[in-house]
C-alpha cells in the first residue's frame, strides 16, 4: 500500500505526504464540520470510527485532541469527561 501511495502521490504532487497524514486530515475535517452545527454526536462518531476501520471508539477518540474547539464544546455542554459522554460500543454493533 505504501509503495502504491507514494508512486501515485508523487506522480501528481511535489510536497511530501504519507497515507497516514491523509487519515488524520480525513478525521479532523469531519470533526471540524460538526463544530457549530446541530449534530447527533454519537451517531457521527460511530460512523467516523467505522469509516476509518477502527476496532473501537477508543481509537477514534484520539482525533478529538486535534480539534480543540470540539473538546471545548464537549466540556461546556457536559461538564464531564468524554468517557461519560460516549460509552464504548462493540465494533460489530450498528
Amino acid at each position: 500500500m505504501v509503495y502504491n501511495f507514494r508512486k501515485l502521490w508523487y506522480k501528481y504532487n511535489t510536497p511530501y505526504a504519507t497515507a497516514y497524514e491523509l487519515r488524520h486530515n480525513y478525521a479532523v475535517e469531519n470533526i471540524n464540520q460538526w463544530v457549530g452545527e446541530g449534530f447527533e454526536f454519537y451517531s457521527k462518531l460511530v460512523y467516523l470510527s467505522k469509516s476509518m476501520e477502527h476496532s473501537s471508539l477508543e481509537s477514534t477518540k484520539y482525533y478529538f485532541s486535534l480539534v480543540p474547539a470540539m473538546a471545548d464544546i464537549l466540556l461546556e455542554l457536559t461538564g464531564c469527561n468524554f468517557d461519560n459522554i460516549v460509552p464504548e460500543v462493540d465494533y460489530e454493533e450498528g
